[in-house]
């Protein structure tokens, strides 16, 4: 079993909030469930709830370098280890449309997670090694 660090930009707070709620909470699920369902395109997968933290932005694009931004993390683990890598998930998650303007701080001109864009990058993956596995 492989197991990745996904970090983004975009809140991806999970809310399980439904239509007709809170609107905040309602965009914060909605992008919890398109990294769920982008990551679960290959195969089925087991992801840790969104972890929050202000930081300085690193590894992200040349836009939010060095910036004191929220940063969500969660653990993905998947079953099958051919059946993801970081260029994959990089490959798979550009251009998949997000709803902005909720808790993120990180100034996203298009409401989309960038992979490919060496300026606009707001989401990485890393895979991890058995001691980075709870070190969130």
């Amino acid at each position: 079993m492989n197991t990745f660090e996904l970090t983004t930009l975009v809140d991806i707070t999970k809310t399980n909030a439904r239509r007709g709620e809170d609107k905040l909470a309602y965009g914060q699920q909605q992008n919890y469930m398109s990294v769920m369902q982008t990551l679960g395109l290959r195969t089925n997968v087991e992801v840790s709830d969104p972890i929050f933290k202000k930081q300085k932005a690193t590894g992200f694009g040349s836009d939010y370098a060095n910036k004191n931004l929220n940063v969500w993390r969660c653990i993905v683990s998947v079953e099958q280890d051919e059946s993801h890598s970081t260029d994959m998930m990089q490959e798979d998650f550009d251009m998949v449309p997000v709803v902005k303007n909720l808790n993120e701080n990180a100034n996203i001109e298009e409401a989309l997670f960038c992979t490919s864009d060496s300026k606009k990058c707001n989401i990485l993956f890393k895979i991890l090694v058995e001691d980075d596995k709870y070190s969130i």
